[in-house]
């Protein structure tokens, strides 16, 4: 399934319209970037950039969190390459949470570097109380709905099977695993976030920053101020 067809043709009309600058935002898991809570964070970025913000597998509607896998997103990052390849050295790349996780476990370092900027908005690496999570997950079927506690305004789905959170706690390690934070990408993560466990997260990349500014949404969501 092409996940990215409708932003193709988006990016390539914004090339002609815009700006020599470029913007991708990637969403977290369950999020639901078309509610209105997103749109001034993405007007903001549009005044800089051109921006584009694909719906990550599974994330097309509700209810269909079982197509997230390792070969859907494969296949979407494939497909995001192929989109910014003109464009690399003039696109910034705003990756929140999984998306972030999934972005520097799918894309090789040779291509990452290439970007002018990534940054990792709040990337849950590792979450609070892993181990027990962790845990949890191996002993509950993979069919099971676990509920969502995301605001309801944030959410696609108002629980989620307990394999997406299987694969998602899969990737956390790669992403703890690889210590190579490249020059072009940087770490934010605010410090009182209610989904990552920053102290940790800190001693796996000293380089994170950690954002203190207050926030009428869940501190996980920082930017949409």
């Amino acid at each position: 399934m092409n996940y990215l067809l409708p932003f193709i043709v988006l990016f390539l009309i914004t090339t002609h319209t815009h700006a020599q600058e470029y913007a991708v935002y990637l969403h977290g898991l369950n999020a639901n970037i078309k509610s209105a809570s997103y749109a001034p964070y993405f007007e903001h970025l549009q005044k800089t950039y051109s921006l584009t913000t694909p719906l990550l597998p599974g994330h097309r509607q509700a209810h269909q969190l079982p197509e997230l896998n390792q070969q859907s997103t494969q296949q979407f990052f494939d497909q995001l390459l192929k989109l910014t390849h003109p464009k690399k050295q003039q696109t910034t790349i705003f990756a929140h949470s999984m998306g972030g996780i999934l972005l520097r476990n799918y894309v090789n370092k040779s291509e990452r570097k290439k970007f002018k900027k990534i940054i990792y908005l709040s990337p849950g690496a590792p979450p609070k109380y892993y181990s027990f999570l962790k845990l949890l997950i191996k002993l509950l079927p993979s069919h099971w709905e676990i509920p969502s506690y995301s605001p309801k305004n944030l959410r696609l789905n108002d629980a989620l099977p307990v394999s997406a959170y299987d694969f998602l706690f899969k990737e956390v390690n790669k992403f703890i695993n690889n210590k190579d934070l490249l020059p072009n990408e940087h770490i934010q993560v605010h410090e009182q976030d209610e989904v990552v466990d920053t102290q940790t997260l800190k001693e796996h990349f000293n380089q994170t920053e950690l954002i203190k500014t207050k926030s009428s949404y869940p501190f996980h969501v920082y930017f949409l101020k």
